[in-house]
């Protein structure tokens, strides 16, 4: 595994089709934004292509707004999880909104999830990489996230806000 590079994914750039493929294979059993509509906004949010060398790794799509980058969505490659991938998006998230508020959203341990220890190690380990947990969950298309920030906290009021500005976006397309 070599240094990971960014690339900014473009309407029928390059990357586009691997990224689609890699949105529905992480996120389409679930209720999310059309892939299409998240590539529609990317002038407006950042879709980013995560790669090691030529080869095409995951992916992160991060809503920017009044100096907080919520990264909605985060996905590596399915035969390269656990190799050390994830752990270098973070880090390079973290880099590239340096002196912003990120925000991560995983997925909130509930009670009787079969995957709720699972949800605990992933927090629990961003932890480790210097997000901190804001102390809420936040509700966004069906799901209950938990709220970790990293470089200070994001309010509630301001992930609505923020949320907002999206729904915005989305439908301005």
């Amino acid at each position: 595994m070599g240094e990971l590079s960014t690339r900014k994914i473009r309407p029928d750039g390059e990357g586009t089709e691997q990224m689609r493929m890699l949105y529905t294979a992480s996120y389409g059993g679930r209720k999310t934004i059309p892939f299409d509509d998240l590539v529609a906004v990317s002038d407006r949010c950042d879709l980013i292509g995560l790669y090691d060398g030529d080869v095409f790794v995951g992916f992160f799509f991060t809503l920017r707004h009044k100096g907080a980058d919520i990264i909605l969505y985060m996905a590596i490659v399915e035969h390269l999880r656990r190799k050390g991938y994830g752990t270098q998006a973070v880090r390079i998230a973290s880099r590239v909104y340096e002196g912003d508020r990120i925000v991560l959203l995983p997925d909130a341990p509930g009670v009787g999830d079969r995957l709720q220890n699972t949800r605990y190690t992933v927090i629990r380990y961003l932890d480790t990489l210097g997000f901190e947990d804001a102390l809420y969950r936040y509700h966004f298309l069906n799901y209950d996230y938990q709220v970790l920030c990293y470089g200070g906290t994001v309010s509630k009021d301001e992930m609505d806000d923020s949320m907002r500005s999206l729904k915005r976006y989305l439908r301005c397309r």
